[in-house]
């Protein structure tokens, strides 16, 4: 929706596309979605997971099974 933004729009697209970008919007604060990153970090760091950046290769076999 946002990349819509930078194309040429009569007013009527950019009207439905505000619009469109306001249901959007809703969803994303609705579910609090801002804050999955962080609610993942919490959970990755409660069942003491490695960074998610590690390489699998190099997991001890608990933290693979994890």
């Amino acid at each position: 929706v946002s990349a819509r933004f930078a194309e040429e729009l009569s007013e009527e697209e950019t009207n439905q596309l505000l619009e469109e970008q306001a249901k959007l919007q809703d969803a994303i604060d609705s579910a609090n979605a801002w804050e999955l990153d962080r609610a993942l970090e919490v959970a990755m760091d409660a069942l003491r997971l490695p960074p998610p950046e590690a390489e699998v290769a190099k997991l001890s076999g608990g933290e693979r099974r994890r």
